[in-house]
């Protein structure tokens, strides 16, 4: 937990089991449209960075040159 979601910055982590503390979450989102605008942006540009083709597909690469022992990539 928290690799991508941030407390507060990109989403609003609870802890596990914790109905009361998601029931306060839910309802501090419910009441405040703009903090989720703010949590969605953030939380969306945090997977983005993460995740994109860009950044994972060198890294399947890799991994599968490592798993193969074979190099990997366009002069391969």
């Amino acid at each position: 937990p928290g690799l991508l979601i941030r407390h507060n910055e990109s989403g609003v982590l609870v802890p596990v089991g914790d109905a009361v503390s998601m029931a306060e979450a839910i309802k501090m989102m419910a009441a405040d449209p703009d903090l989720v605008q703010r949590l969605t942006a953030a939380g969306r540009k945090a997977f983005d960075d993460t995740f994109a083709m860009d950044k994972v597909a060198p890294q399947y690469l890799h991994l599968l040159s490592v798993l193969t022992g074979k190099p990997s990539g366009p002069s391969a």
